[in-house]
C-alpha cells in the first residue's frame, strides 16, 4: 500500500486494505473506495454539466425508496401474519432459512438478495398478501410502483 493514501476519518492511520480471491484462485489486494470518490465522480458530473446522478446512484436511491416501503409494509405484518406469508412462499424459502426468518425485514432481505423482489417487480409478495386479505398492504405496495414508474418515465424523457 502506497504510504501516502491515508484514511480519511482519521489522517495518522492507513487505509484497510482488503484481501480477495481473482477468479483464478490468485490472491490480491484491493483498497476500500473512499467515500470521496462517489463525492468526486458526483461533482465531476455537475462540472461536465449533468444535472442527473449518475446510474449507480440512481440505483441506490431505488434501493433506498425499497426499503422504506417494505419497512412500512413490515409494520403491518404481525407473527401470525408473518408465519402465513412464509408459508405460502414455502417454495421460494428453503426450510432452514424459513425457521430462520423472524422478522419481516430478515425476509424482505432474503427476498431481495436471491432477485425475487425489486424495485420494479413485486408481484412475488403482492399474490400472497392479496390472499391473505392484506389489501391495505398491497396498497402501499401499489402506490410506490406507481410512483417508481413515474419517476422512470420522467428520467427517460430527460
Amino acid at each position: 500500500m502506497p504510504p501516502d493514501r491515508k484514511n480519511a476519518t482519521n489522517p495518522g492511520k492507513p487505509q484497510r486494505v482488503q484481501p480477495f480471491r481473482n477468479s483464478k484462485g490468485q490472491g490480491r489486494t484491493r483498497q476500500r473506495k473512499a467515500p470521496e470518490d462517489d463525492l468526486e465522480r458526483m461533482l465531476s458530473d455537475v462540472r461536465r454539466g449533468l444535472d442527473e446522478p449518475s446510474w449507480n446512484t440512481r440505483r441506490r436511491q431505488d434501493q433506498g425508496h425499497l426499503r422504506r416501503m417494505l419497512f412500512e409494509v413490515g409494520k403491518g405484518l404481525d407473527d401470525r401474519s408473518l408465519g402465513s406469508l412464509k408459508f405460502i412462499l414455502g417454495e421460494h424459502l428453503p426450510e432452514r432459512k424459513r425457521e430462520e426468518i423472524t422478522t419481516p425485514e430478515s425476509l424482505f432481505d432474503h427476498l431481495i438478495q436471491r432477485r425475487l423482489i425489486s424495485s420494479t417487480d413485486m408481484n412475488l409478495l403482492l399474490e400472497p398478501l392479496e390472499q391473505m386479505g392484506r389489501l391495505d398492504l398491497t396498497e402501499i405496495i401499489d402506490r410506490f410502483l406507481k410512483i417508481q414508474t413515474a419517476m422512470r418515465d420522467d428520467n427517460a424523457d430527460i
